[in-house]
């Protein structure tokens, strides 16, 4: 039996110490770095300062420490918002000794224990009650990183009663509201001049659940809370399949906030998908009698957390790791299948329209599509995109897909923009499943690529026909066209240097590059049309975009820094900042779209070539002797071909004007880019 101690404490007493430390600590490191400054200033050194550091942080963690026990103090005996009882003398108990760890735990008991209390059950909750809960965010948000106080709250509450808090606050929220419409006592409708009170109720919820969230996924990752409940994550999805009484929207609320330990979300992952497959689909919209479909929690919830896919796979989607062990936990196998083609192709994703589970897929998919990390990992993820590609464009009716969701499958496919060159290329139309290729050794810019996904060109058109819809799905597959036909040319030069052997990879490189831009504008052309936007428009921003090739060949960027842009974006709404900003208009008003990208790749190569060792007649003056502009500087330079007429005299320049190497090498490119494009735009 474990014995207890009691400890009392000075609450105001200790308050003044702790302020009082904190301020001689902030006056002491004022000091030291002005000492610091002026050290430097004299090239003095300053190892010696090291040794009075020390002290100083030790004196605030000691100070951060007597406040702990202060917050303990407090709540053990009141539970409210801070207010001491006369007299300031407070006593707790704790189990075993005296420690600050055990403090911490202790702390994490009572907090569990306050937050429980705020629910109304059959009383009348007043303004105490909201400032109770004030109390219990603040401590929440200042200690949800510490597992030694997330620990013993979790543990406190256990899993069922973790996944209901979220029904706790929005009872408090609703009884308030009803007892409003009364004006009960003590329900005060204003918080300060400038918040109603249910305003300020709702800014609670979301800081309260952002906290929440967090310190879960920190005791996930704890060694010592996993050993002692090795099936928490399980339990809770136990308890939101146990009752329909709203529980699924509360683990949906939990899992929207924190970054999570992997294995935790998948085991949560099992047991949703195994209860809902033998429900025969989704029923969460179905609690209540689709009450639970008009529930709201904080400030930011947009109604679609009813169903627990949409916070779980909204978690997956900030840890690749999970979303990649819980779709494809058997390397494409039977379970993967099974459940990726359930996932994809067979649920339906009403409440959020595929955006969660699109952020979970573009995060499996894209965040080990790298070179460096092991092939096993790099399949799978390239199985998970193949069968995303697969799956969702073979689905049936017209199941929407939101703009959030076509970003992330915009992101996804970006990242493989090599296995869209195969297909836009004709070199494959891929299999009749998922399945994944090695990297090439047939051209050069495939050498060093990671493990390629497979995509036959019905299914994935049909998914670009719906996701460049989109603007900003549109400027991912432009940024990552620019970054991969870059790559190309460079690649194909560099080897034409290291072998005159190689010669015909510079002319294919600029051919390949065409088709592959031929296709994705047939692709855009095709969205433009079905989502009624302007596809003149559209066109020409595309090639504003994809014409950063010109930028991207001579400053050196790689298609390997691209992918690590990827693979660190993954699941996340954000565009890569790899493109260069130059544009392919010269006026950037008129120009045409599908003639200004074909040319904007044969000025890439040119730029290319110019850097090239092999080229011996490359002529800088025109037939009366004078410099070309683009060469006014010594060597080429690419800015000035943002005047319309300077960039004609660059075209004429590489068709003739710059000598026999540069015409033969960089060929015309209008048959390969109408061939890409044909393809492009195939229903």
């Amino acid at each position: 039996m474990s014995r207890c101690v009691r400890v009392s404490i000075d609450v105001d007493a200790c308050r003044g110490v702790v302020g009082d430390i904190r301020g001689f600590f902030d006056e002491a490191m004022d000091e030291w770095t002005d000492v610091a400054n002026a050290a430097g200033r004299a090239l003095c050194s300053t190892a010696p300062l090291k040794a009075l550091s020390d002290p100083l942080i030790r004196a605030s963690q000691l100070a951060n420490e007597l406040e702990t026990r202060v917050e303990l103090a407090i709540v053990y005996n009141t539970g409210d918002g801070g207010n001491v009882p006369a007299g300031g003398v407070l006593t707790y108990e704790l189990t075993g000794e005296d420690t600050l760890a055990n403090v911490k735990a202790q702390l994490g008991v009572q907090i569990a224990r306050g937050i429980e209390g705020l629910d109304p059950g059959n009383r009348t909750p007043s303004r105490e009650d909201v400032e109770r809960f004030e109390h219990y965010t603040t401590l929440m948000a200042k200690y949800a990183d510490d597992p030694a106080v997330t620990d013993g709250l979790f543990g406190e509450l256990g899993p069922e009663r973790a996944v209901e808090v979220p029904l706790v606050l929005r009872r408090l929220a609703d009884s308030y509201s009803r007892n409003m419409q009364y004006m009960y006592e003590d329900t005060d409708i204003v918080w300060d001049e400038n918040t109603h009170v249910m305003e300020r109720i709702s800014q609670l919820q979301q800081e309260f659940m952002e906290a929440y969230g967090q310190g879960l996924a920190t005791s996930s990752h704890s060694s010592g809370f996993r050993r002692d409940h090795p099936d928490f994550a399980r339990e809770m999805a136990e308890r939101a399949t146990e009752v329909p009484d709203g529980a699924g929207w509360g683990l949906s609320q939990v899992l929207r906030f924190g970054e999570y330990e992997s294995a935790f979300l998948v085991d949560a992952g099992e047991v949703l998908y195994e209860w809902e497959k033998d429900q025969f689909g989704p029923v969460w919209g179905q609690q209540m009698n689709g009450e639970v479909m008009s529930w709201r929690l904080g400030t930011d919830d947009d109604g679609a957390h009813y169903d627990p896919f949409v916070g779980l796979f909204e978690a997956m989607g900030r840890t690749p790791q999970a979303a990649l062990d819980f779709v494809n936990p058997d390397g494409g196998g039977d379970v993967a299948q099974e459940r990726a083609e359930y996932l994809i192709q067979e649920r339906s994703w009403r409440a959020d329209d595929f955006n969660a589970l699109g952020e979970a897929l573009d995060a499996g998919a894209t965040a080990f599509h790298r070179a460096d990390v092991p092939v096993e990992l790099q399949e799978r993820a390239a199985w998970l995109a193949s069968a995303t590609v697969h799956f969702l464009g073979s689905r049936d009716g017209d199941t929407k897909i939101g703009d959030a969701g076509k970003d992330s499958l915009a992101h996804l496919l970006a990242a493989y923009v090599a296995d869209v060159d195969r297909v836009g290329a004709g070199r494959t139309d891929g299999p009749d499943e998922p399945s994944t290729s090695e990297p090439g050794a047939d051209f050069p810019w495939a050498l060093g690529l990671p493990v390629g996904a497979d995509f036959s060109l019905d299914t994935l058109n049909t998914v670009f026909g719906e996701v460049l819809t989109d603007d900003a799905a549109m400027e991912h597959m432009a940024a990552a066209v620019a970054a991969f036909n870059a790559h190309r040319m460079d690649s194909a030069v560099q080897s034409y240097d290291d072998d005159a052997s190689y010669r015909a990879f510079v002319a294919g490189a600029v051919q390949d590059s065409a088709a592959l831009v031929g296709f994705m504008m047939g692709n855009l052309e095709r969205a433009s049309e079905a989502a009624g936007k302007a596809v003149d428009e559209r066109n020409k921003r595309f090639v504003d975009l994809t014409a950063d090739v010109v930028g991207l060949v001579p400053t050196g960027k790689t298609f390997t820094s691209f992918l690590a842009d990827q693979a660190l974006s993954a699941g996340k709404d954000s565009l890569t900042s790899s493109v260069t900003g130059n544009q392919a208009a010269a006026d950037g008003r008129n120009f045409d779209a599908q003639q200004a990208a074909r040319q904007d790749l044969q000025i890439a190569m040119a730029l290319a070539l110019a850097e090239s060792t092999r080229l011996e007649d490359m002529r800088r003056e025109d037939l009366e002797g004078r410099t070309y502009p683009w060469f006014s500087g010594g060597s080429l330079d690419e800015s000035v071909l943002t005047d319309a007429d300077t960039r004609e005299s660059f075209m004429n320049w590489i068709r003739g004007g710059a000598g026999v190497d540069i015409a033969e090498l960089i060929p015309d490119v209008d048959a390969q880019f109408v061939r890409g494009r044909e393809r492009g735009a195939e229903r």
